[in-house]
C-alpha cells in the first residue's frame, strides 16, 4: 500500500513540475529528475530500490526514437526525438520515444545510449538528480557538462530531455494502470 502512495506522489510531483516548467519556472525539471531516479534507477548499496520494477515487475517501456546503432565512439551529440520551437524563444522535445518500436524491459530501457556513446538513460537521470537536483556539486560531471552546454532556444538539453522523460513515464503509467484495472 505504501508503494502505491509513493507512486501516486511521484506522478503528481512530475505532473505539477512539468506544468510549472511550462509556466516559467526553469528549475522545475530538477524535482522531475529526482522522481525519475526514485521510479527507475534508485539503488541503496548494490540493491535496486526503484519503485516501478517493484510495483510492475513485467513493465516494458518504448525505446528511444532514432537509430541507436548510429551512436558510436565518434558521436559528439545525438538527440533522438523532435525539437519544436515556438518562435518566442521557447522549445520543447517530443517523440523522444518510439510508440511503434517493440518495448524493452526497464533495465534494458535504462541502458540505451543517449546523446553519445558513454551516456545512458540511467546515467543521465542519475546525473541530473544526483549532481544538481538533490545535491549541489561543485562542478558538473561529463554528462551534465555536455547537456547543460547545449541550449535549444531558451531551454538547455538537460531540462528538455528530463521533461520529455517525465511526460513519457506519466503517460505510460496511466495506460498501465488503466490496463491493470480493466
Amino acid at each position: 500500500m505504501k508503494s502505491l502512495h509513493d507512486l501516486e506522489a511521484s506522478l503528481a510531483v512530475i505532473s505539477s513540475n512539468v506544468a510549472a516548467y511550462h509556466a516559467g519556472n526553469v528549475h522545475a525539471y530538477r524535482p522531475i529528475a529526482v522522481e525519475l531516479r526514485k521510479l527507475l534507477c534508485d539503488t541503496q548499496g548494490k540493491t535496486d530500490n526503484s519503485l516501478l520494477p517493484r510495483l510492475f515487475p513485467q513493465l516494458r517501456l518504448r525505446p528511444l526514437s532514432g537509430n541507436q546503432d548510429r551512436i558510436d565512439e565518434h558521436t559528439l551529440l545525438y538527440i533522438p526525438g523532435r525539437m519544436s520551437f515556438d518562435g518566442r524563444g521557447g522549445s520543447s522535445m517530443s517523440e523522444l520515444f518510439s510508440d511503434s518500436a517493440p518495448s524493452l524491459p526497464v533495465e534494458g530501457w535504462l541502458e540505451q545510449k543517449l546523446f553519445d556513446y558513454t551516456t545512458t538513460i540511467k546515467s543521465f537521470i542519475r546525473s541530473v538528480a544526483d549532481k544538481e537536483a538533490a545535491h549541489s556539486d561543485k562542478s558538473y560531471n561529463p554528462t551534465l557538462a555536455k547537456t547543460k552546454s547545449v541550449a535549444l532556444a531558451n531551454n538547455v538539453l538537460a531540462a528538455s530531455t528530463i521533461l520529455a522523460m517525465g511526460r513519457f513515464i506519466v503517460r505510460t503509467l496511466a495506460i498501465q494502470l488503466v490496463n491493470d484495472s480493466g
